[in-house]
């Protein structure tokens, strides 16, 4: 087991257009700008978990999803309880499209699509869920892995330099097929922010760029973690204001921790 740690520049403009981005998103489309990561499909070991919703309250308008099998990835993900008071579970109404067949049109990631993208779905069984409280997002996915070997193995992959490129690329692609009025987006990989994480590997990317509804351009960002544990990987995504570096890597932690008991 290692202690990783990644180091950090901060930027408090991109932070705070991008809760005005979000907030834009709301009056134009009536929905929550969706962070531009994370994987929110149908778990892939068929258990119904929640994806990205229409506005942090609209879990009320939506059938509750179904109690994951124990042991499983949909058991290993993060709850409303962890983050506190506000929290809640938002609906499976918007998927964020970070699959494989996606990524398979985005040259700069031909050589992550199976590894990365259908890692959960081919390789393991892996379940996501969003979390809101007000304008405030969390993006989480796990894959459970038969062997720590495989799970290792997307880690390598997402600690490569040219997956970095891949992720921007494929943000840039993925983010403006939402339906919550993006017309285009542009993303580029940075130095991430400091975290202090103990887990069997970690990778952590951060995007900052623009996003645009209609003629009207906002400033985006994105810290996305992906960290392994025995044979689980968990992804943690967060636009910067949402939480501090320590407070955020006090919430990957719990993440990591939620998948370790879980799955071993």
């Amino acid at each position: 087991m290692s202690r990783q740690r990644t180091t950090s520049r901060s930027d408090s403009t991109s932070s705070r257009w991008s809760m005005q981005c979000r907030a834009a998103a709301v009056a134009a489309v009536g929905v929550l700008l969706l962070a531009a990561c994370g994987d929110s499909k149908q778990s892939s070991d068929g258990t119904a978990v929640a994806g990205s919703g229409t506005t942090a309250n609209s879990s009320a308008n939506t059938p509750a999803p179904t109690a994951p099998a124990a042991g499983s990835a949909g058991a290993a993900l993060l709850t409303p309880a962890d983050l506190g008071t506000g929290w809640e579970l938002m609906a499976a109404t918007y998927h964020f499209p970070n699959d494989a067949e996606m990524a398979a049109t985005v040259g700069e990631c031909s050589e992550f699509v199976d590894i990365v993208f259908a890692g959960g779905k081919q390789h393991g069984s892996g379940a996501s869920a969003t979390l809101g409280n007000g304008q405030d997002l969390v993006f989480t996915y796990v894959v459970a892995f038969d062997t720590e070997e495989q799970a290792a193995a997307m880690l390598d992959a997402m600690k490569s330099p040219a997956f970095a490129e891949c992720w921007a690329k494929f943000n840039e692609v993925a983010v403006p097929t939402l339906p919550i009025g993006v017309t285009s987006a542009t993303y580029e990989s940075v130095e991430p922010p400091v975290l202090d994480i103990e887990a069997d590997a970690v990778a952590v990317l951060h995007l900052e760029g623009e996003v645009k509804f209609g003629d009207t351009a906002f400033a985006d960002t994105c810290t996305c973690a992906f960290v392994q544990a025995g044979r689980g990987v968990v992804e943690v995504h967060t636009t910067d204001f949402v939480f501090t570096p320590e407070e955020r890597s006090a919430l990957i932690q719990l993440a990591v921790e939620r998948m370790r008991e879980t799955l071993d």
